[in-house]
């Protein structure tokens, strides 16, 4: 069992075609993406939060490093010299290269045989999935 914190307020689960219809996955959240990934990251960049996420971006990066086509994520040097506009380029150009994947077929991910139904256990009171 997973204890969710009790100032969650969102849980997110994988949505492509599970909760929602792909259409409006590739028509309608794809694009919101495409066109809000810098903006946000340049508002957010110093941010905690968002560096965690990039870590995140960062990490799933050097795991695909071996995929044909896959696009690198530098990791931050750690030394305060590094340029934030280059730093947040290299991470729209993952974003952009996993959802323009996702969109045309050429990246695919399967849920396995343990996630179906899994939501049906949950309990929404206690907070516990």
């Amino acid at each position: 069992m997973l204890s969710v914190p009790a100032e969650g307020t969102v849980i997110l689960l994988d949505i492509q075609g599970t909760t929602t219809p792909i259409a409006f996955v590739k028509d309608i959240l794809f694009p919101y993406i495409k066109e809000k990934v810098e903006e946000y990251l340049q508002t957010h960049w110093e941010e905690e939060e968002c560096q965690q996420d990039v870590n995140l971006v960062r990490k799933q990066a050097e795991e695909d490093a071996h995929l044909h086509g896959a696009v690198p994520t530098p990791a931050a040097a750690g030394n305060g010299v590094d340029d934030p506009r280059q730093m947040i380029q290299a991470v729209v150009e993952r974003v952009l290269a996993d959802v323009s994947g996702l969109k045309d077929g050429s990246t695919q991910t399967a849920a396995g045989p343990h996630a179906e139904g899994s939501t049906d256990s949950w309990d929404h009171e206690s907070r516990v999935l």
